[in-house]
């Protein structure tokens, strides 16, 4: 037979303080276990709906812009954000405060959350929230979601996302390929070199196809790759991970609890400990005004 070493804990005294104070390891267990379960029941059901996007395969306008990328800069301009290369636009798009605002003024979208919001920010705050962004660098790809906690509403909110943002960067397209369009006018009508003259004619037929469509309402930023579809499972709460948590938490505070409680009362059996004990009782002990 073996005995502990001072200052080391033993594995069965530990088994033994916890066999003693089972009922209180219980009692903690029960008691996170029951509001686990409240959490799980009670908790606001969430429902995400999501998309996929890429950007366009082959820009129709790719080929002429690339040829009038050092003239545009010429001129003031920048083209080459246009071609569809990347997923960058489309994601500054999404959390800007213009596009926020226009879409939520084209489907009063805090309406169909419930959530009329007086305050400017705190409708900002709430559509940047509802919105999640997730950007995949490898594939070249960018997700959309929305959540809510009608799986119906999820589906409508993010169509509605998807058609305000081909219409605002159709939009915005627009009125940059107008403001192109007028800088080369002046432009053209500041120069005599014929050459000048030629290349300044043919950015502006490019961006007059810009503008042509944008009237058919094409964008030349992305395509979407995955539709979005009405979801059939919550992503929100998830009752067995609540339930897991519950029991691990119950049991680790309930072990708390019983060590606790072995400790105090071996503290009261001590001799040496009594006095002090009791002077911490007088302290904390209330007196009654005479």
């Amino acid at each position: 037979m073996t005995t502990d070493r001072p200052g080391e804990i033993s594995l069965w005294e530990i088994l033994l303080i916890l066999a003693r104070r089972k009922g209180l390891v219980l009692k903690a267990v029960s008691l996170f276990l029951l509001l686990g379960l409240l959490i799980a029941l009670f908790s606001p059901k969430a429902f995400r709906a999501s998309a996929l996007i890429a950007p366009t395969d082959e820009n129709p306008l790719a080929s002429s812009l690339s040829r009038f990328t050092n003239l545009a800069y010429m001129v003031g301009a920048d083209i080459t954000s246009l071609t569809g290369e990347n997923l960058k636009n489309v994601k500054r798009t999404l959390h800007s405060a213009d596009f926020l605002f226009y879409f939520n003024d084209a489907h009063d979208i805090c309406g169909l959350l419930g959530k009329k919001e007086d305050s400017v920010t705190r409708t900002l705050e709430t559509l940047r929230q509802l919105i999640m962004i997730k950007e995949d660098t490898i594939n070249g790809t960018l997700s959309i979601a929305v959540e809510t906690i009608n799986p119906e509403l999820s589906y409508l909110i993010l169509n509605k996302l998807l058609t305000s943002l081909n219409e605002f960067i159709i939009m915005k397209e627009s009125e940059n390929s107008r403001r192109f369009i007028a800088r080369l006018k002046a432009e053209m009508k500041a120069t005599n070199d014929p050459l000048l003259r030629s290349e300044l004619s043919s950015i502006w037929a490019v961006e007059t196809k810009k503008i042509i469509l944008a009237r058919t309402n094409q964008n030349t930023l992305y395509r979407v790759v995955q539709s979005p579809f009405v979801p059939d499972i919550r992503i929100r709460p998830r009752r067995k991970l609540i339930m897991v948590m519950a029991l691990f938490l119950g049991l680790f505070s309930g072990a708390l609890a019983a060590f606790a409680a072995e400790y105090l009362s071996r503290l009261k059996r001590d001799p040496e400990a009594a006095p002090y004990l009791e002077a911490i009782r007088k302290a904390l002990r209330f007196k009654k005004d005479a």
